[in-house]
């Protein structure tokens, strides 16, 4: 019978190990998918260009806004939402990879 070992770091994994992974894919999916990448760069160039948004984004620091500003926040919430569900999406590719070599190790399949 063969011996199978879990890995341990799976099981002693905490928000840091987590947020650092997520770190990690969305800085992949910035180097490989050019829709991200895009949405990345545009809201970046949006937020240079308005002070008080970048400072509400920044520092919390929330200030009284012009139509015009509020017009680009809600891009940039879209924007957001938008690499917010690509990042889900590959999360759960990651994870049904990482699932099945966990599965695997820990002789369940």
């Amino acid at each position: 019978m063969v011996e199978r070992t879990v890995y341990p770091e799976w099981l002693e994994a905490n928000e840091d190990a987590l947020a650092e992974e997520i770190d990690t894919l969305e800085s992949e999916l910035y180097e490989n998918n050019s829709d991200f990448k895009k949405m990345r760069d545009e809201k970046r160039r949006l937020l240079k260009e308005t002070p008080k948004l970048r400072a509400a984004f920044d520092d919390g620091e929330p200030e009284a806004l012009t139509a015009e500003e509020v017009s680009t926040l809600a891009h940039i919430i879209d924007l957001e939402r938008r690499m917010r569900n690509i990042t889900d999406q590959a999360i759960f590719l990651y994870g049904r990879k990482n699932a099945y070599m966990f599965m695997r190790s820990a002789g369940i399949i």
